[in-house]
């Protein structure tokens, strides 16, 4: 979820010595807070569980919050942005209809909520179409073939929307790589490889320079141990978010015919991640399609080394498949 505001523990502890003081100063019972201070208290609790990943507790005090005043945007949002964190279709449906509501509101945040939510229900869709054209679900709207179409279309349909979420939200916050991550996610989703290499290209601009940034400020000699803690994880989410990044690219380079590059980025991920068992599975397979069958074995050796699979995953089948493709062209081509 985006930051609805900064975190500030030192106002809730404000909020509560302040409702204390009123107590003794009345040498009696305490005397109710206001719907004003409560309304205050109620959000600083909300945002401070959310920030320790305690949802439940979060979503009820903002709900307690929106009691007293129900058209408060913060809570609002907050409620809507847990709900997209629940990961369920349920919960889905409910942060869209709820950001649908915070159009309104000209906020930034209601537009970033409702593009992902929007991405990821077409993902469903999608999923839902595949899945009746497997057989795999039954369908009482009409023909297969028919509700097939339909839900094809809508993903289509929130897709595109969700482009013009992201791009509005790009020219109007601050928020650029969740906004540039959304934006090359769902510019694959529709099949335009070349955009989302364009977003991936920019997108990887950015994490480079944050990351010089993160190593001068972790280099500074008057840090706390708390910054420093903050600026370590600060560097670590943009060293995931770029080797992400990379992968991305690499496919995207793949879809356009562009396998050379494409290798480029995963010689930059397995850099990054030296011991990341997908980044040496794709520089396999890709290897191999290049025609480069002992560096592709190499990898395979390293992946199934490395991989926390159990043996009759597909993907560890298909990586031993692959290893015997391999073999059986180098058998050939030897003398």
């Amino acid at each position: 979820m985006q930051r609805i505001h900064p975190t500030r523990p030192t106002v809730l502890f404000l909020l509560l010595l302040g409702w204390l003081c009123a107590c003794s100063t009345t040498g009696g019972a305490p005397e109710p807070m206001s719907d004003k201070d409560r309304l205050n208290y109620l959000k600083e609790t909300a945002w401070y569980h959310y920030e320790n990943g305690d949802l439940v507790r979060a979503e009820s005090q903002a709900l307690k919050g929106l009691e007293i005043d129900k058209r408060d945007v913060q809570l609002r949002l907050m409620v809507a942005w847990i709900q997209l964190r629940s990961d369920t279709r349920e919960g889905l449906m409910i942060a869209q209809g709820m950001f649908e509501d915070l159009q309104s509101s000209e906020d930034y945040r209601a537009w970033l909520g409702l593009a992902e939510a929007l991405e990821r229900l077409g993902i469903l869709y999608t999923e839902s179409a595949l899945a009746i054209e497997r057989g795999e679900r039954q369908t009482l709207a009409g023909t297969p073939e028919e509700r097939v179409t339909e839900l094809r279309q809508s993903a289509t349909e929130n897709w595109r929307r969700s482009i013009e979420l992201y791009e509005r939200t790009l020219d109007n916050s601050p928020e650029q790589l969740k906004t540039i991550n959304g934006l090359q996610r769902t510019s694959a989703l529709l099949g335009d490889y070349a955009a989302g290499l364009h977003w991936a290209e920019r997108l990887l601009k950015i994490t480079e320079e944050e990351s010089t940034l993160w190593e001068a400020q972790l280099a500074r000699p008057d840090l706390t141990s708390r910054e420093e803690n903050r600026l370590r994880l600060n560097h670590q989410r943009t060293g995931d978010l770029k080797l992400r990044t990379h992968l991305f690219a690499s496919s995207m380079l793949r879809k356009l015919d562009r396998s050379q590059e494409a290798l480029g980025h995963l010689q930059i991920a397995a850099a990054l991640a030296p011991g990341s068992p997908d980044v040496y599975g794709r520089r396999a397979q890709l290897l191999a399609e290049l025609h480069d069958y002992e560096g592709a074995l190499a990898d395979l050796d390293t992946y199934l080394r490395t991989s926390t699979e159990p043996y009759d995953h597909p993907d560890i089948q298909r990586a031993f498949d692959l290893k015997t493709t391999c073999e059986e062209a180098l058998a050939s081509a030897a003398p």
